[in-house]
């Protein structure tokens, strides 16, 4: 059955990348918030679906669609490699560290804070709460 979904997922990815990814990244983050609100105790009776939404909807409109163009632009990197190194043996563990700083350097620092910030716009705090 893992089968089926894996080979659907292949499918649809290569059709429609920025909607599966999107999608992905909303499916991700509402079972993240689940299982976060059980690991703090809630039962399945209290669950707090409305965050759970907010979580996948955030996730689903901005993470994936962004994450889906910085990700395919940290893949130019193979392309531009001259801007880093004049070096012609540029080495595939060179890039891939190189990706690895600029993921955490630029794109988890901005994630964090949009993520954070639309979060608590959705839930109604104003500016003062946020930052």
């Amino acid at each position: 059955m893992s089968y089926y979904y894996y080979r659907a997922y292949k499918y649809n990815v290569s059709d429609w990348p920025l909607l599966v990814t999107a999608s992905t990244s909303g499916v991700c983050y509402m079972i993240g918030d689940l299982i976060s609100q059980f690991i703090y105790g809630a039962k399945l009776s209290n669950i707090a679906r409305i965050r759970i939404l907010r979580s996948g909807a955030i996730a689903f409109c901005v993470h994936g669609p962004f994450s889906h163009i910085w990700y395919q632009s940290l893949e130019r990197i193979d392309d531009v490699e001259a801007i880093f190194s004049h070096n012609e043996n540029y080495k595939y563990y060179e890039r891939l560290a190189l990706k690895l700083f600029l993921d955490q350097l630029i794109w988890t620092p901005f994630w964090s804070a949009t993520y954070m910030g639309l979060n608590a716009y959705f839930k109604g705090e104003n500016d003062s709460q946020v930052f």
